[in-house]
This record gives structure tokens, sequence and C-alpha cells, in this order.
């Protein structure tokens, strides 16, 4: 997984509207040849306005597209289907006490398929988190978050995921943090390909995983534009997926995964 964007912001002089324009540019290439199915190509695009209309509170509206393309067997029988998604959503942001922070938004979320069916795929997008300073240098916060994206398993996955985190500030510059995250990813648009039994039923198949993953990290403040930082991310999955190839049980898709990440950031 590679990835490559930039992100440019425009304030005008008395900041009450603030403007985000963002694109990423990712490349999915798995090394062996029968995965060449997965390979592809994603183009992102973000717009995000903000009408800033009490001091520490806003109203905003943020737009994104996009296409992803699978570079091999996008339209075949068993193929995966190139996608275009759209989100477009309206919310909230504001300080409603001296340690209390909302974030809210809701919208709607579409993508149209461009391959063996040419389908479109509506539902409702929506986020709510709320974050609590506890002391000047320690704050936590949790949220909830009902979204969709394309998906390497079918076509797409809806998911509902929840989250709970922490952030503690030592001597101004280095910040540590610790977060727990479930996911309940609901797989639509798998072909049964010769499966059965379990999770398939004739010509389509269902599945359900449920993500988990506990995270720590620090990030330490050189100057103001400079910042270094590393985190270690715990990731489990848990399916119900139950099928049989040829009469033979298909390995489980259940995993645990670490992940160890150094990042430098300018600002």
């Amino acid at each position: 997984y590679n990835a490559l964007g930039f992100d440019l912001k425009f304030v005008p002089a008395r900041g009450l509207l603030s403007f985000l324009l963002a694109y990423r540019f990712n490349v999915d290439m798995f090394e062996q040849e029968a995965y060449g199915a997965y390979n592809r190509l994603g183009h992102a695009f973000t717009f995000k306005a903000d009408w800033r209309f009490f001091p520490q509170t806003s109203f905003w509206f943020q737009a994104s597209t996009g296409y992803t393309d699978f570079i091999r067997d996008a339209n075949t029988t068993n193929g995966h289907q190139d996608i275009v998604p759209f989100r477009a959503l309206v919310g909230l942001t504001g300080r409603f006490t001296k340690r209390l922070t909302v974030d809210a938004g809701i919208g709607y979320g579409g993508g149209y398929m461009m391959g063996r069916d040419a389908t479109m795929y509506h539902n409702a997008v929506a986020h709510a988190g709320l974050t609590v300073a506890f002391t000047p240098t320690i704050n936590g916060g949790l949220g909830y978050r009902h979204d969709f994206g394309d998906s390497l398993i079918g076509d797409i996955f809806q998911t509902d995921s929840a989250y709970i985190k922490l952030n503690m500030a030592f001597f101004s510059r280095l910040i540590v943090s610790a977060s727990f995250a479930w996911t309940l990813a609901n797989y639509q648009g798998m072909d049964s390909d010769g499966m059965s039994g379990g999770s398939c039923t004739g010509t389509e198949c269902t599945r359900k995983d449920n993500w988990l993953q506990v995270s720590v990290g620090a990030d330490y403040y050189f100057l103001k534009w400079l910042s270094l930082g590393a985190s270690y991310d715990l990731f489990g999955n848990i399916s119900d997926f139950e099928s049989t190839f040829g009469g033979v049980p298909v390995v489980s898709p259940g995993f645990i995964k670490q992940r160890i990440l150094a990042r430098v950031v300018l600002y």
C-alpha cells in the first residue's frame, strides 16, 4: 500500500471562513501473481468549508469523490468492479463548555459500480464524537461512525465503528496517545465463485467481520512546524464467514496483525 497526496487550506483575513482542498493517490499492489486481481489504483478528492459563527464553534460542509480502478479483471464475471464513491455531509464542531467539545455530521454516501453490474449503492453516512479535557494536559474522547468503502472482498463494505481515546501532554512538546476501536464490517456483492454452504447460498455469499484495534503512540514537537512520532497498532479480525470450496472447508479469514509506524510531519 502506497499513498501520495496534498492538503491546501485557505483562510480569509478575518478567519470566519476556511476552505480545504485535499487529494490522495493510492496504489495497492500484491507481490504474488495469484492476487493480481486485487491490484488497484485510487484517486480521492475532498473539499471542506467551515463557517465559524462563534469563536470556537463552526458549521461545516464536506464533499468527497474519487475513482478506484482495479487494474485487472474489473469487468469479468467474478472480478472486482471499479467504483466512483461520493459523500456529502453537513455538521457542527464546537466547544460547548470549557472542557467539552463535540463534532457531529450527517449526509449521503453513494457509489457507482462501473463493472459487470453497473449499479448504484446508496446509504446515509454519519459520525458523532466528543472530547473532554480532564486537565490542561490530559484529554479523552469517544465517538461513532457509520460509513462505507470499496472493498477487496466483494464490491463494498458498510461499517459501524466506535472508538475511545486518551491523549496526554508532557513538557509542552511530547504527546502520548492510546486508543481502542471496534468496527462491524458488512460486506456486499460477494460472488460464491464455486463456494457453498455456511455463508454462501446460490451465487452470493454474506460476510460480517469484527475489527478490533488497539493503538499507542507518541509525537515530539521539535518546532512549531516539525514533529517526529512513532506508533504501534495491534489489529484483530473476527469473521462469521463459513464456506467450502469443492467440499473442502475454506480457511477462516480471522487474523491478528501488528504494525509499527514512524512519521515525520511538517506543518
